[in-house]
């Protein structure tokens, strides 16, 4: 009788223990699914809640990713091809020419807003390579940084340089290196 009594207490014990676990992992799932928290974050609750999480939502929609910034940058390259082949046509009359002047002023705004999403690429911390097609149809493949200092949209990063003077020499941190191993003929 006491086997019997001690297998069943072990038996109802063990299948309360499932219960208790499974209850609790369902009041865990309800819980989360009424109130939507994120990481990292206290602990709101009502309206204070669903303000930060929209903030929240709103900066990571806010946020475009590299590749959707270099394709923009890509569809407003075509876009300026494609106007600037139009400009290049003869002008028939003063009517087509008012009509250049205004794609003269769009080319020069797509400009902009590409300079502006280059610049953007690069404060993010990204420095891609990127092909550029010249006027004789050459392709170059480069970092952006170095495009961006060729074409004179941002400036070359200086050197950090320190001159003192020690005794009667000269002494430049920094500087160019003398690479010819010490082997110097004065």
């Amino acid at each position: 009788m006491i086997p019997i009594l001690v297998l069943l207490v072990f038996v109802l014990g063990f299948s309360a223990g499932i219960a208790v676990t499974v209850a609790y992992i369902v009041h865990l799932g309800n819980r989360f699914r009424k109130k939507e928290t994120f990481p990292d974050s206290p602990d709101y609750s009502g309206e204070a809640q669903e303000d930060a999480f929209q903030k929240h939502l709103d900066s990571n929609k806010k946020k475009p990713s590299l590749d959707e910034k270099m394709m923009r940058i890509r569809q407003i390259t075509e876009e300026q091809l494609s106007l600037m082949s139009k400009i290049e046509n003869p002008q028939k009359n003063s009517l087509d020419g008012k009509y250049k002047n205004q794609l003269n002023s769009v080319v020069k705004d797509l400009e902009e807003e590409k300079n502006t999403l280059l610049k953007s690429v690069l404060d993010g911390g990204d420095d891609p390579e990127i092909s550029t097609v010249d006027a004789m149809g050459v392709v170059t493949r480069m970092k952006l940084s170095d495009f961006m200092i060729e074409s004179g949209l941002i400036s070359a990063p200086k050197l950090k340089s320190e001159v003192r003077k020690v005794g009667k020499f000269i002494v430049i941190k920094g500087g160019k290196d003398d690479s010819s191993g010490g082997n110097t003929s004065h």
